[in-house]
């Protein structure tokens, strides 16, 4: 159950396949840019 608060609906900016794992980038003009390395931001891969 998610319990934080939504502050903004990201886009999908990028995807890379690996041979066993993807990797996403995010656009979120609002709260992308005040991320630090090891904030915690949840994605439930669907709009």
């Amino acid at each position: 159950m998610f319990t934080g608060i939504v502050e903004e609906l990201g886009r999908l900016a990028r995807r890379t396949d690996g041979q066993d794992s993807s990797r996403v980038e995010i656009s979120g003009p609002t709260v992308v840019p005040g991320l630090s390395h090891g904030d915690s931001v949840a994605s439930t891969g669907s709009a």
